[in-house]
């Protein structure tokens, strides 16, 4: 496990201002986690803030020295998040074309 290569090369990252890259020691997962949190508006109700979070297990083959495979990885996972709010607020008459939470109701 790299979890102190992975947190000092998450200290040199940002995204947006609202966003935080955290990481998380392994307990849920057998590896550590990349955490993604903000506050977001709501795409079920426009005008009100939310606090949201996603959580993905770091893959084991990290575990080589190449930090740069890491940043990509990690740069990934923030388009998978963008994917998913994209999903939330892209409408039709005010409805997600696809909804990622559909199955969550």
């Amino acid at each position: 496990m790299n979890y102190f290569r992975y947190e000092r090369i998450l200290k040199h990252l940002s995204y947006k201002p609202n966003m935080k890259l955290e990481l998380e020691p392994p307990h849920i997962f057998p590896n550590p986690a990349l955490v993604l949190r903000a506050e977001v508006e709501n795409s079920y109700n426009p005008g009100e803030k939310i606090k949201v979070g996603f959580r993905t297990e770091i893959p084991e083959f990290f575990n080589e020295r190449d930090d740069h495979k890491f940043i990509e990885w990690v740069f990934q996972t923030i388009m998978k998040w963008e994917r998913h709010e994209a999903q939330e607020w892209f409408k039709l008459d005010g409805v997600p074309l696809d909804d990622p939470h559909k199955n969550d109701r």
